[in-house]
């Protein structure tokens, strides 16, 4: 699998974004494509965000005070109309944080406003990927009984019966996924 040259990006603590001697960067093309997200989103970003609602953004750990707050917040339609990486760029430039080291991270976040105004987020992209662990491993039994169910010895005692044998009749589903 190829790495893209914006896979390399990283920000030094000036603000600037440090290439890994990649030849075909162009540092202006990215700055124009930030800039368009930003016209884009300046209507979102002045929108007042409202408590236990859903954003799609980056979230910052302060281990100090043990708590993830939100970052910068994207509208769904940018985040399907620009590249992923396009998007990871503009959430680093117009972070209320320094992003230092690597490009930040694209969350399902649930905004909890404490009553001190605190903008706490509840990362929701944790579950998600457990489910989708838990359904792939399901999806495999399914597949195998759905397969198992061709061979000559299920169809004939299908044939008989009227039923698949029995470690072939109950096909998993969504029902009982994460018990």
């Amino acid at each position: 699998m190829a790495i893209s040259p914006i896979d390399n990006v990283d920000v030094n603590s000036d603000g600037d974004y440090n290439i890994d001697n990649s030849p075909y960067f162009d540092l202006d093309m990215y700055e124009d494509i930030i800039d368009e997200i930003a016209e884009s989103e300046e209507d979102f970003l002045d929108m007042d965000k409202h408590h236990l609602q859903y954003y799609i953004g980056s979230a910052i750990y302060f281990p100090e005070y043990n708590s993830i707050q939100l970052d910068t917040a994207i509208s769904p339609a940018t985040l399907f109309s620009y590249n992923m990486n396009h998007i990871k760029l503009y959430l680093a430039e117009y972070s209320i944080c320094c992003i230092t080291r690597n490009l930040p991270c694209i969350h399902i976040l649930q905004l909890d406003i404490r009553p001190d105004g605190e903008y706490c987020a509840i990362i929701k992209t944790f579950w998600l990927k457990i489910i989708q662990r838990a359904w792939k491993k399901q999806f495999a039994k399914r597949m195998n009984i759905i397969l198992s169910r061709r061979h000559i010895a299920a169809q004939r005692h299908f044939e008989l019966t009227g039923t698949y044998p029995r470690e072939l009749r109950n096909i998993p589903g969504l029902r009982g996924l994460l018990a």
